[in-house]
Order: C-alpha cells, then sequence, then structure tokens
C-alpha cells in the first residue's frame, strides 16, 4: 500500500530491478495516468491499480501477471502485454469493464482462472496459437464478446470459460481439445453453431445449457452426438 491514495500522483516510473509491487501499492490514485512496468517485475499484488480512474496507458514488460482484479472496473480501454509473456495470471484483468481491446502475444501458454472474467466491454480476443490451457471461468462474463478463435494448441477449455458470452455467436473448437469444462459455454444466447472434433472426449455438464438456438456440428459416435442426443440439443452431421 505504499503509494494508495495519493491522489495527486499523475505519474510513476518504476526502474528496471524491482522486482515485486505489492498488494494495493498504487490503489485509488486517481490522477495516473500511465504506467510502464519493466521486465524485472516478477509479482503484481492484488488491486495494485484499482480504482486508478485517469489510467490510459497500461503497458507490462513483465513475463508474468499475477495477483487479483489489478485494475479494477475503471481499467483503460486498452492493456498491453509484452511479447515474452508466458502466463496470464488468475484475475489479473477481471472487472476491467472499461477494457475493450486486448492483445495476447505468441508464446503466452496459459490464460488463468477468471484473467477476463467480467471484461463487459470485450468484444473481441484472438486467442494465439501458443496456449495450451483456457482456465476457469477465463472469459466468464464478456458480454461483448461477439467472436472468438480458439487455436490448435488448446487442449482444455475450462469449466465456464465463456459463460454469459451473450454476444457469442459461433465457435470453432480445434481438433486438439480433448476437454470443454462444466457451463463452459452456458448461458452465451446467441451461440448458434459450435463443431465440435472427434478429439474430444469429455465434455463437461451443462457445457452448453441455455444455449437456445444452438446447433452441434459433429461426427457420428462422436463424444459430440452423445452429449447433444443426451441434453436435447440440435446436432448435425460435419
Amino acid at each position: 500500500e505504499a503509494f494508495k491514495d495519493c491522489e495527486a500522483l499523475a505519474s510513476v516510473k518504476i526502474m528496471s530491478g524491482v522486482q515485486t509491487i505489492g498488494n494495493n501499492a498504487f490503489c485509488a490514485c486517481r490522477a495516473l495516468k500511465s504506467v510502464i512496468i519493466p521486465a524485472s517485475v516478477r509479482t503484481i499484488g492484488d488491486k495494485a491499480f484499482y480504482e486508478c480512474r485517469a489510467l490510459k496507458n497500461f503497458i507490462i514488460n513483465a513475463q508474468t501477471t499475477g495477483g487479483s482484479a489489478i485494475l479494477g472496473p475503471k481499467a483503460p480501454t486498452h492493456a498491453a502485454l509484452p511479447s515474452d509473456a508466458r502466463i496470464i495470471g488468475g484475475s489479473a484483468f477481471s472487472g476491467c469493464e472499461s477494457l475493450s481491446n486486448m492483445t495476447i502475444p505468441s508464446g503466452v501458454r496459459i490464460i488463468g482462472d477468471y484473467a477476463f472474467s467480467g471484461c463487459e466491454m470485450l468484444t473481441n480476443i484472438t486467442i494465439p496459437a501458443s496456449v495450451e490451457t483456457i482456465g476457469d471461468y477465463a472469459f466468464y462474463r464478456c458480454k461483448a464478446l461477439m467472436s472468438v478463435t480458439i487455436p490448435a494448441s488448446v487442449e482444455t477449455i475450462g469449466d465456464s470459460a465463456f459463460s454469459r458470452c451473450k454476444a457469442l455467436s459461433s465457435v470453432t473448437i480445434p481438433d486438439s481439445v480433448q476437454i470443454i469444462g462444466d457451463s463452459a459455454f452456458s448461458r452465451c444466447e446467441e451461440l448458434t453453431s459450435v463443431i465440435i472434433p472427434n478429439s474430444v472426449q469429455t465434455i463437461g455438464d451443462y457445457a452448453f445449457s441455455g444455449c437456445e438456438m444452438l446447433t452441434i456440428y459433429c461426427a457420428p459416435g462422436s463424444c459430440a452426438l452423445q452429449y447433444a442426443r443426451k441434453n436435447n440439443i440440435k446436432c448435425a452431421k460435419v
């Protein structure tokens, strides 16, 4: 909480060599407009920049983002991660209601649990081919998210990963995916089609619950076909 509530603080330079930014370190610095985090930083604490309402640019040059609700609901519309980032930590951008544009760099392997949950203005996201795991609730309640491309590197789509993405209309699941978690796409009310490959061996409970307009496209004898029939979801052959 080193600079918490320093309401007149307009700029800050974090020097190379700093490894940790603590919990609430710059929380409620309401005049702070720009932050560049150097590559030396390894840990960003919970709510480190929460309620920094004037923040327009947030650039992370560290390889890992961590902490819960780093920015909070009054986050900037754009956040940038470094090209060598490998992990987006759990809840890293959770609740960033103003975040509309996010570039996930190639090289990221894990999108953590709740990483972007509640980013209600996020309209589209490109997940790079390096990502292997999309965590539980990773994009939960991203209400404006209209499209998502899941790359052929992903093996697991976590529980409720895209649940309540009300604007999401179509999804193609690549043949690398083996597990679709519980409620993964539940309550995606505009979802009309999803292609599920034979590689998928497990589809969790309520994975597509509440997707009233959905047609699942799948192969005869597949796990997806069994799931669709069991849950009275319209299906068609690919």
